[in-house]
């Protein structure tokens, strides 16, 4: 959609080029302009809050500051920290780290590396993934789970520049600036002895917090909108009209999960056939099916409670399935793990290699490029995992 004013806006610029004048793109007037077409490095918001926070990123990118980004699950924290690496002009990589899913036993030698022969297995010197971002930006995701230990390994690293490889008596000059992000309160962690004060201080320098979907209504219907046509031009599939019904129903939501539990509750919908209009009954029936912490919608299967566990046999009907379920609704939540770690099960055997990996799998790279965002699954992780296996 152009709006009435781009052409203006437009010309603008160009007849400041060719007059020599100073011609910035984030005065308030293209601010506005950007606002109403609603996007921010590929992060979709009309919302002035978000916008603000936009602002603050625009300003304080090319700085070494560290940030902080604090927001609950699926609000795109993940999206805003490689926002702030692409303004910051840094020419290295962006990795990824998820806190919470590395063991305490080696998160160390995955962060900053080690020597050979540092612990049994060592068999070759690893890098690190401080040294991988060097020159370009590190994201610790989930800090708050970061053992102790290690957050005071973090904290030298942050006030030297430097990391020490397990093992090595030398330091190592380091170039990444760093972003933590959480969804959890640290200054309360810093009250139970969790978190350190001081590590906590060193990362809260720039501090944004991602307000949740639910407190902003204005971008509900926008980004559904937007994840809709995308979708099914995904799946070759014509867009369907929304009934109001549908609509005022959309907006009556919580979204405890999120953007992300908005973008995946569009997918649903689309993969469900309904292709002429969606009501009010076709979103109720998705989210009757959708197992959401906290969610205000009626939750009739626990995703952790079947998976990887065997069936018992009982004489009677489980007390977890609602019969008034269709089979597809039942099925649903559990398909979508399953495709999770199927994906995580092909991106290791090909070492996050995304041609092999899509190619195995039997789709697109496009399709797997999205597949891997919707599921906030990171290839470098897999390779960085592989080629440590490899030492």
């Amino acid at each position: 959609m152009i709006y009435e004013d781009s052409h203006e806006k437009l010309h603008q610029a160009i007849e400041a080029i060719q007059t020599n004048q100073k011609f910035s793109p984030d005065t308030p007037d293209l601010r506005d302009t950007r606002k109403r077409l609603g996007s921010f490095e590929g992060i979709l918001s009309r919302n002035g809050v978000m916008w603000d926070m936009f602002e603050t990123i625009t300003r304080t990118a090319s700085s070494d500051a560290t940030v902080l980004i604090v927001g609950e699950t699926g609000t795109g924290k993940d999206l805003l920290a490689r926002a702030i690496h692409r303004q910051s002009g840094r020419n290295g990589r962006f990795v990824a780290v998820n806190c919470s899913t590395i063991s305490p036993e080696i998160i160390e030698s995955e962060l900053f590396g080690h020597e050979r022969g540092a612990f049994t297995g060592a068999h070759q010197q690893k890098q690190g993934l401080f040294r991988y971002a060097d020159g370009g930006t590190i994201l610790l995701d989930e800090i708050g789970d970061m053992p102790v230990q290690t957050q005071l390994s973090l904290l030298r690293v942050l006030q030297e520049q430097t990391v020490r490889p397990v093992g090595s008596h030398h330091e190592v000059p380091i170039d990444a600036r760093v972003i933590a992000a959480t969804n959890a309160s640290l200054a309360n962690a810093v009250q139970t002895g969790s978190f350190r004060e001081d590590l906590f201080y060193r990362l809260d320098v720039i501090r944004l917090e991602v307000p949740p979907l639910r407190e902003r209504r204005e971008d509900i219907l926008y980004m559904f909108g937007h994840f809709l046509k995308r979708v099914c031009a995904d799946y070759g599939m014509d867009c369907p009209e929304l009934h109001q019904s549908f609509m005022d129903l959309l907006l009556e939501q919580s979204w405890p999960g999120n953007v992300r539990q908005l973008e995946n509750l569009t997918q649903r919908l689309v993969l469900k056939g309904h292709t002429r209009e969606l009501t009010a009954e076709d979103l109720t029936e998705v989210l009757y099916s959708q197992d959401i912490p906290g969610s205000s919608s009626v939750s009739t299967v626990s995703e952790t409670e079947t998976v990887n566990q065997p069936l018992q046999s009982h004489d009677g009907p489980s007390p977890s399935i609602n019969p008034a379920l269709t089979l597809a609704a039942y099925l649903e939540p559990h398909l979508t793990i399953l495709e999770k770690e199927y994906l995580e099960t092909v991106l290791s055997e090909n070492s996050g290699r995304i041609a092999e990996s899509a190619n195995q799998a039997g789709i697109s790279r496009r399709t797997l490029l999205r597949k891997l965002k919707a599921y906030n699954i990171d290839k470098q992780y897999f390779r960085q995992k592989n080629s440590g296996s490899k030492e």
